[in-house]
């Protein structure tokens, strides 16, 4: 009998809860317009534009497989 006790206090608990959940977040950040020749690079720590004159290469481990991100590589300024 506890079992179906607690059983019905979490299904009494979701469907009061679920609902109340919006289906999108709406203080989401907003999508910020971009310029068509932006290019974005998926680093370890995210994905994010690069800056003008940088590139994009593979990064690689130190046995040189890919590693599945992104490396940036700006020249020296």
């Amino acid at each position: 009998m506890p079992i179906r006790a607690l059983f019905g206090a979490v299904v009494l608990i979701a469907t009061t809860v679920i609902p109340m959940v919006p289906a999108h977040s709406t203080d989401a950040r907003k999508k910020q317009p971009r310029s068509p020749g932006t290019q974005i690079a998926c680093t370890r720590v995210g994905c994010h534009p690069i800056p003008r004159g940088c590139r994009i290469e593979i990064e690689r481990n130190w046995d040189g497989l890919p590693t599945g991100y992104d490396a940036v590589i700006c020249p020296y300024r």
